[in-house]
């Protein structure tokens, strides 16, 4: 217990309610989880600015860059070979083959109204959300979420 706080009761902190024993001072726990956000912001900033970092980053970049150069080299002396040449007019083949291929088009197409229903869902959801959070923040007590539960419909087509 050396230079910890000493509260007089934890007992003190709770209330009984019919659903359990729960905090009676939520402002507390706000205020700690803003100590914790605050530490982690002055840790990763300590972090970010130490030498170490950097002397990281440094090496991270010429490495990066190193790569870079020998992997150009690499394709360099492929397109230039006989057999690069051959490998690439094949794969221009096999791309022109899937293409124009039917059921590429097929998934294509199920793929991208997939993703544009899951968009509209994540949007709907985003507003709800947003919502809620500005009306618990424009009221004091916004109290229990008693709307009934969001179904999101599932459309399968063959």
């Amino acid at each position: 217990m050396d230079g910890e706080k000493e509260r007089p009761d934890e007992t003190t902190d709770m209330q009984e309610t019919s659903s359990g024993t729960q905090p009676a001072d939520s402002p507390e726990l706000g205020e700690e989880i803003h100590r914790v956000v605050e530490s982690l912001t002055r840790a990763a900033r300590a972090t970010w600015n130490s030498e170490q970092r950097r002397q990281l980053e440094v090496q991270i970049r010429q490495g990066l860059r190193s790569l870079v150069q020998e992997l150009e080299e690499a394709f360099q002396k492929v397109q230039e070979s006989e057999e690069g040449q051959e490998l690439r007019e094949k794969a221009e083949q096999i791309v022109a083959r899937i293409r124009s291929s039917k059921v590429t088009a097929e998934v294509q197409a199920g793929l991208l109204k997939g993703l544009h229903a899951l968009a509209e869902e994540l949007q709907e959801l985003a507003d709800r959300l947003e919502s809620q959070a500005q009306e618990s923040t424009s009221s004091e007590d916004p109290g229990p979420d008693t709307s009934p539960p969001q179904e999101i419909p599932v459309s399968k087509e063959d």
